[in-house]
């Protein structure tokens, strides 16, 4: 779901307003739309207003939206979310209580992410947890008539089958935009590969500028990779520990295209270099398992940033997990 939501945050909203634009479904009476809880339709304006209220100060939404580093896009959220022709034709559609809510806080989560993704100019990192806070306080405030009366699961059952008769025609007219949007990160790798040693020379520089003797370096993605590729090259005895987050450092070496390791079975990396620790998401396709390609040295360490890709790549560093296993491995 959140990779659709990532590109197009009013795609479930449009998708259930399709379904139920005549109150019901296929082979369910009026009475019943999705299966469970009773259908109705809810007043735009009155779901406006319940927006509205979440987001004053010292809400448990705004708390929530303050622990992302999402209040600042908030307001500019909710006003995008309710000025939408989406927004309008969700609210008439005949679905319970806990279905316009929960459709309506995603949505809300997904554009917050989206205006914070256009402050940056990069992807927020927000894990799932965060995300999750979000999206359960706004439906909070949104579910006010009724309690949902059937389960998360049910409702999400219901939905990948709604999406998912979607999403190929969805991926199919973004083909474009999909494309740019993975664009820069495999870029950035083959630029690296083609024109690496002035990052490395700048690495190598920040190193031997600090006076500690004792470095723990913590590198991501590309960097991760450049700061391997410059220690295969030139040993650097005051690092004394390599960490690297969401790095593809694995694949390439196994492809043989890092400049300064040559792949081989077997390997294990020079006595001089540093430990290393792997640090991937299995839902960050740029990131890998890396440990048995280099030896006793390296380890692999899984964490789980709850969010799907591109954005689990940079929400390592908002996620506690993260955190507490980099406690595990700091001495």
């Amino acid at each position: 779901m959140w990779e659709l939501l990532d590109s197009d945050p009013l795609l479930e909203l449009e998708a259930l307003s399709h379904r139920h634009q005549d109150g019901t479904q296929p082979g369910t009476s009026p009475e019943r739309g999705a299966g469970s809880g009773r259908s109705e339709s809810r007043d735009p304006g009155d779901l406006a207003r319940l927006l509205g209220a979440g987001l004053e100060p010292d809400t448990e939404l705004s708390r929530s939206l303050r622990d992302a580093g999402l209040e600042s896009t908030a307001l500019a959220a909710a006003t995008e979310l309710v000025a939408s022709e989406s927004f309008s034709r969700f609210g008439r559609a005949a679905l319970s209580a806990a279905e316009h809510a929960q459709g309506l806080a995603r949505a809300f989560t997904a554009l917050a992410l989206r205006h914070r993704d256009g402050q940056l100019g990069s992807y927020a990192a927000v894990d799932g947890e965060h995300r999750r806070a979000i999206e359960g306080q706004a439906a909070a405030v949104l579910l006010t008539r009724e309690l949902a009366e059937h389960s998360e699961s049910t409702v999400t059952s219901t939905l990948l089958e709604l999406v998912l008769g979607f999403a190929t025609r969805w991926a199919a007219k973004r083909r474009v935009q999909l494309t740019q949007e993975a664009a820069p990160a495999v870029g950035d790798v083959l630029k690296y590969l083609a024109r690496g040693e002035d990052l490395r020379q700048f690495i190598r520089r920040q190193i031997l500028d600090i006076e500690d003797q004792d470095l723990i370096i913590i590198a991501h993605s590309l960097g991760a990779v450049a700061v391997m590729d410059l220690l295969l090259g030139e040993p650097l005895p005051q690092v004394k520990q390599l960490i690297a987050v969401g790095s593809a450092s694995g694949l390439l070496f196994e492809l043989d295209a890092l400049p300064a390791g040559r792949f081989a079975p077997d390997y294990q990396l020079p006595a001089d270099f540093p430990p290393t620790h792997f640090i991937y998401d299995d839902r960050d396709f740029l990131a890998y398992r890396s440990a048995g390609l280099f030896g006793t040295k390296a380890s692999d360490h899984q964490v789980d940033n709850g969010v799907a890709f591109p954005r689990s790549h940079g929400a390592y560093f908002n996620n506690d997990q993260f955190y507490a296993l980099l406690q595990d491995l700091l001495p």
